[in-house]
């Protein structure tokens, strides 16, 4: 499913909401900003800030210093304390390195005009007008201002990176999302139950959007929840955004303790949809996933233990309902994103635990 997929028709964006500004910077304004940190380079994305070799980034500064002009840059300025960086993350760390990294400095390679004078030459080689010159070049940003809606900010990330393979919606969440937000998800998606029952999904970020779907249904209520998924997960982030350590760590416990519970009620059978059946590859399900750990997060102490003291009559009763309720079978394996299946296996798993726990 693509991005595009998860906001089309349920969530039309309204173009007179689009805030985004044109304007000229100097180099030496962004070189400043990222001095202060207040440049978030996500520098932990996946596709790693600095893919480029020392030939690409040398030869962006060769570029600069002869006043060739660069692409645009976008950035998302909803915070004018730490500004996003949208499309030019490459150039910014190449930047960055060049001026300010003295750990590591940037020794110019491989420049096609200016190899004679400054073949091996980092920042401080340089003579002070080509410095000035340097910092007071000129470069174009469009920033994306606070009043565009979130969904139409994540649309804007999707059309200026259509290069090369096209990021999924988790990885452009991950792009833009804050650093305690970014380190949150990454904490919860190493726990070991968590890679135990769900395997190595880190591919893609698939781990953390997982994580990201047990919050959201923590988070927001029912009627919060019947929503496009996209939609529904892009705004838990932006939630996340504005939770402070203590609800952060709140949530990580939550998640910890209904890991605990599925790995305690079901072993190695959690999330499978073919529990008993012989020779069937035991599959996990995402779905699965997502409604029983939402389902386990909510029982008391008690609650859950009379459910582990019903173990196998719940999974007798799983069993049935994953051979013979069709409805429930397509709502874990056909369009599984949609509104109505959601709310449906939400419902059905709910009704579940609380037929079994009223049984004498």
């Amino acid at each position: 499913m693509s991005y595009w997929d998860g906001v089309s028709d349920s969530s039309p964006f309204n173009s007179s909401e689009i805030d985004v500004a044109s304007v000229t910077l100097s180099l030496d304004s962004v070189i400043e900003r990222m001095q202060c940190d207040e440049i978030d380079l996500n520098t932990d994305f996946q596709r790693r800030a600095e893919i480029w070799t020392v030939v690409q980034m040398s030869r962006l500064i060769e570029s600069i210093l002869i006043q060739l002009p660069l692409p645009v840059f976008y950035f998302d300025v909803s915070s004018e304390y730490n500004w996003q960086i949208i499309d030019g993350l490459q150039r910014l760390n190449a930047i960055k390195r060049f001026v300010l990294d003295k750990e590591r400095p940037l020794k110019l390679k491989g420049l096609e005009f200016l190899s004679a004078e400054l073949n091996g030459a980092t920042y401080d080689d340089l003579p002070r007008p080509m410095q000035r010159r340097f910092r007071e070049f000129q470069i174009i940003t469009h920033q994306v201002r606070p009043s565009t809606p979130l969904n139409i900010k994540y649309s804007i990330f999707m059309r200026v990176n259509t290069g090369g393979t096209p990021l999924n919606s988790q990885e452009i969440r991950h792009a833009l999302a804050p650093t305690h937000v970014r380190e949150f998800l990454a904490r919860c998606s190493e726990y070991p139950d968590f890679i135990e029952l769900m395997g190595d999904r880190s591919r893609r970020m698939k781990d953390q959007e997982l994580v990201l779907r047990f919050v959201a249904y923590e988070i927001f209520n029912s009627r919060e929840t019947a929503r496009n998924l996209v939609v529904l997960l892009n705004e838990a982030v932006e939630r996340l955004r504005r939770a402070d350590r203590d609800e952060l760590d709140r949530l990580a416990r939550l998640f910890a303790l209904s890991l605990e519970r599925s790995k305690a009620l079901f072993g190695s059978e959690a999330f499978v949809k073919h529990l008993f059946q012989e020779g069937s590859k035991k599959r996990k399900s995402v779905a699965l996933f997502e409604v029983w750990m939402r389902q386990l997060s909510k029982l008391s102490e008690s609650d859950f233990s009379k459910l582990c003291a019903k173990r196998d009559r719940l999974l007798h009763e799983l069993d049935e309902t994953l051979t013979d309720n069709q409805d429930f079978i397509r709502s874990l394996s056909t369009n599984t994103q949609a509104i109505q299946n959601i709310e449906y296996r939400h419902a059905v798993t709910h009704h579940l635990v609380k037929i079994i726990l009223r049984e004498t």
